[in-house]
């Protein structure tokens, strides 16, 4: 019927606009994280620190630790707002 098409369509613009948003953050925090903590901690350990190849992991895993964090506390965020409903 009609209605149940048009009421299809309004939930796909809701939900498009909220996965926007959501992608847009998590694909922020992705890029800064990688720049400031992979990179930066990278060339720190390598070039300052002399510490070697390991010093390139050791960026990863503080990037990853970084990440891990921020997207624990935003899933932790969503999950309150469900059990606030």
């Amino acid at each position: 019927t009609p209605q149940t098409t048009f009421r299809y369509f309004g939930f796909l613009g809701s939900i498009s606009i909220f996965s926007r948003i959501f992608l847009t953050c998590t694909m922020m925090v992705s890029v800064f994280s990688m720049w400031v903590f992979r990179i930066g901690f990278a060339y720190l350990f390598v070039k300052v620190w002399n510490v070697g190849v390991m010093g390139v992991w050791l960026g990863m895993f503080i990037d990853w630790i970084f990440r891990a964090l921020v997207f624990s506390a935003r899933f932790h965020g969503f999950t309150s707002r469900v059990q606030q409903v």
